[in-house]
């Protein structure tokens, strides 16, 4: 889905070393088979067209699972992402860029972001789970389930998917009992 820009694979905050380390090598998933995009690049837009060419040949994403951000991210398409973007390089939220600053120890001023399937993309997967946990999750998945859909809350538009599931912990899932 989506990859920090501007830092090791061996970041253990990286999408790609927590999904080869939590899901790819317990499931003993061929590493053929394990597609992300780089985490360092002199081209970004050419990574982009990379990922984009990647979806292309193997077909649609079969199966999405998204987490949601507090402003209604998902990946890193922040609120106000067109719904048809496709894959693209995106700022990060301002506490996030200054944790993983810290965390890598790069220099104020680093290029951190995140390269991230569009809104489009996402949307052209073929079954989407969207997963949230917390008493932190509750009011934006609230508005983003059963609000208006809006690109001020990115998740929003996932109402519009044939095949999305939404799964809550009784926290994130709280306002929907009222």
């Amino acid at each position: 889905m989506d990859e920090i820009t501007n830092v090791s694979r061996d970041y253990f905050g990286s999408c790609y070393y927590m999904l080869l380390h939590e899901v790819i090598k317990p499931l003993n998933v061929p590493l053929e088979n394990y597609i992300m995009p780089k985490t360092t690049t002199d081209d970004w837009n050419a990574e982009c067209e990379w990922f984009e060419r990647i979806l292309e040949e193997k077909g649609p994403v079969d199966l999405q699972i998204l987490g949601i951000g507090g402003n209604g991210h998902i990946g890193f398409n922040q609120p106000g992402t067109a719904f048809g973007q496709t894959t693209w390089v995106s700022v990060m939220e301002p506490w996030l860029y200054e944790r993983i600053r810290t965390e890598t120890n790069s220099p104020e001023g680093t290029d951190l972001g995140g390269i991230t399937l569009g809104i489009k993309n996402v949307m052209q997967s073929r079954r989407i789970i969207l997963a949230a946990n917390g008493n932190a999750k509750a009011e934006i998945m609230e508005r983003a389930v059963k609000g208006e859909v809006t690109t001020d809350i990115p998740a929003s538009i996932l109402q519009l998917h044939p095949n999305c599931d939404v799964y809550l912990d009784p926290e994130a899932g709280a306002l929907f009992c009222r």
